[in-house]
């Protein structure tokens, strides 16, 4: 008897829990987060790819004591280019697996999935109250067809809540850091464009206006600028990597790792 009460206190209990529209609204909050720093981050990748292409033809010439030479900027960006397209990658397939998990969601809250729940509940209660009257395989049948429902109607919630409580305690200032870097240098990225522009509009300028070797100057000094932004960047984006690749190894675990680490519990537990 007391084995009955306290099961069928369960079975209310979950019943009562899946009607509970806060329950919803949290589990969607947490989603949308983790959707928004996707996105955050595959922003950055993608302002890094659009500022690396438009720099990444230029070539810088000097002639500081009448021996010239040139190098291009697009030598020293290009690993860090091709990790950058390399996490877009990723990013995309994270916010695939993202919408994934939404549609799991969604079908989570559908009204189907907490009506069918609430009848295989109050169907599973009265045959487990019927005592011997009750045929043994219809009740089995009852028990694994409300577990069923009831794994479709909290599954995706636990999951997005532990997801999100792993990332606040182990993630996060990871992908704080690394989003602050990595937005860092393509500011400094952005620099070495202007500088760039103004050397071209020096270039361009009308003698009228500017001596030759006034125009001249302006042009070894706007170049030697450049030269020691992309010194400095060129240190930098070794330490930009690293962030880039910490960012990727977030998002595989968040949005790879974890997802198939649950969808192979639920198929344990389907199948159990």
């Amino acid at each position: 008897m007391n084995t009955k009460i306290l099961i069928t206190l369960f079975i209310v209990s979950v019943t009562l829990l899946s009607f509970i529209p806060m329950l919803d609204a949290h589990a969607m909050e947490v989603h949308n987060l983790s959707f928004e720093r996707s996105v955050e981050a595959f922003g950055i990748a993608k302002a890094l790819n659009a500022v690396i292409s438009l720099i990444q033809g230029t070539q810088l010439s000097f002639t500081p004591i009448g021996v010239g030479f040139s190098f291009s900027v697009g030598e020293i960006l290009d690993p860090l280019n091709d990790l950058v397209e390399r996490f877009s990658m990723i990013m995309l397939l994270s916010s695939i697996s993202l919408g994934i998990q939404k549609l799991l969601l969604m079908l989570s809250f559908s009204s189907f999935i907490k009506v069918s729940l609430s009848l295989s509940a109050v169907a599973l209660i009265v045959l487990l109250w019927l005592n011997k009257q009750a045929p043994a395989l219809m009740l089995n049948i009852l028990l694994r067809l409300f577990a069923l429902l009831m794994i479709l109607r909290f599954s995706a919630m636990i999951f997005v809540s532990v997801e999100a409580g792993f990332y606040d305690t182990m993630l996060k200032e990871e992908f704080d850091t690394s989003t602050v870097v990595l937005a860092k240098t393509h500011k400094e990225l952005k620099e070495i464009q202007a500088s760039e522009q103004n050397i071209s509009k020096i270039d361009t300028t009308s003698s009228s206006i500017f001596s030759s070797s006034t125009r001249k100057y302006e042009q070894i000094k706007a170049q030697m600028n450049i030269s020691k932004r992309l010194e400095q960047l060129e240190k930098n984006i070794e330490e930009a990597q690293g962030y880039i690749v910490n960012l990727a190894t977030i998002f595989i675990v968040l949005s790879m790792v974890l997802p198939m680490l649950f969808m192979w519990l639920i198929y344990a537990l389907i199948k159990s």
